[in-house]
């Protein structure tokens, strides 16, 4: 009887530290739980009526849209450019946050509003990049005051005002560079090639026009659409400040291959009818037109002349440089 009681006993210590061990088994296996975090910094709330949608390109491939959902989850700060505070997020943060990849190499910004208007910005950091809300006021007491340009896209918050877009839409990083244009005094501005043909095409100002040229072999007709470089410029004040002023001359070139340039070069006060082209069409009874090859656009050509040679037209080009003789 005592040995069956002994082994009784002995069973249920066994049972004992066998359960404990499984506990203690389970307990260690128990992975801890992600520390959550920290709630972004909200200074003001985005303003009622506010409904941000911008689309942010490397390139042309589209990485995500920043709207209002995304901006709540990231802080926002306060980026002084010259006199002005602006509430703002980063570029940055936002990418990373929608799991976006930033692009290890950054060449520049271009951005396109709402009302078509461009700011092409050449920097090698992304860092300085902005999206803002609204503005913060006041010297002892701040304020938030509502932005009625907004939300506006600060690519480089180093640098002028004069770059920061108002009523962002698109937002493209490295963007590819369609033509640099060089004003009198030295300067330069680059159009960047997918926020400039978004713009112009989207512009009243877009239109049909028609190239003749003589040949050997007669007269030949190029039915093309494009703008004028008059209106280009009008539409681009920041491409307008740094040109206009001064020019008597304007040169078209294709430097595509730097050792054999082609150019043509013609008086700016016909800036009028002289015309860039992105789309053309086989005939006058052509009731559509398709975009001209990459390798060609954009297609300088004077629409008021008949040239007896090709000098009048000039496929790619890359640079447009305004002189003063």
């Amino acid at each position: 009887m005592k040995k069956r009681n002994l082994f009784t006993m002995i069973l249920l210590i066994v049972t004992i530290l066998a359960l404990s061990l499984t506990m203690f088994t389970a307990c260690g296996d128990k992975t801890p739980a992600p520390t959550p975090d920290p709630a972004p910094t909200v200074l003001y709330a985005i303003p009622d009526g506010m409904n941000v949608s911008i689309d942010v390109y490397n390139g042309s491939t589209k990485l995500v849209t920043v709207n209002n959902a995304l901006l709540a989850k990231v802080s926002q700060e306060i980026v002084t450019v010259e006199d002005t505070s602006y509430v703002a997020y980063s570029l940055k943060s936002l990418l990373a946050k929608a799991n976006a990849t930033t692009p290890a190499a950054i060449t520049g910004f271009d951005s396109l509003a709402t009302d078509n208007y461009t700011a092409f910005v050449e920097t090698t950091t992304i860092d300085n990049a902005y999206i803002t809300i609204g503005k913060e006021t006041g010297t002892e007491t701040k304020a938030f005051s509502a932005d009625n340009k907004g939300p506006r896209f600060i690519a480089d918050k180093t640098k002028s005002s004069t770059y920061i877009n108002k009523k962002a839409a698109e937002i493209y990083i490295n963007p590819t560079l369609m033509f640099q244009v060089k004003g009198v005094n030295g300067d330069t501005y680059n159009f960047g090639e997918e926020a400039t043909i978004k713009r112009i095409k989207a512009n009243a100002n877009y239109t049909e026009f028609t190239y003749q040229a003589t040949t050997k072999k007669g007269q030949v007709t190029s039915y093309y659409k494009g703008i004028s470089i008059e209106k280009l410029f009008t539409l681009n004040p920041l491409a307008n400040n740094l040109t206009v002023t001064g020019a008597s001359k304007i040169k078209f070139s294709d430097m595509s291959d730097p050792s054999n340039p082609y150019t043509a070069t013609a008086d700016y006060s016909a800036a009028a009818h002289l015309y860039l082209a992105f789309e053309e069409k086989a005939n006058a009874t052509d009731t559509t037109y398709t975009d001209i090859a990459d390798d060609e656009a954009p297609i300088f050509a004077d629409s008021n002349s008949t040239f007896t040679t090709t000098i009048g037209k000039v496929k790619n080009i890359t640079v447009i440089e305004l002189l003063t003789e």
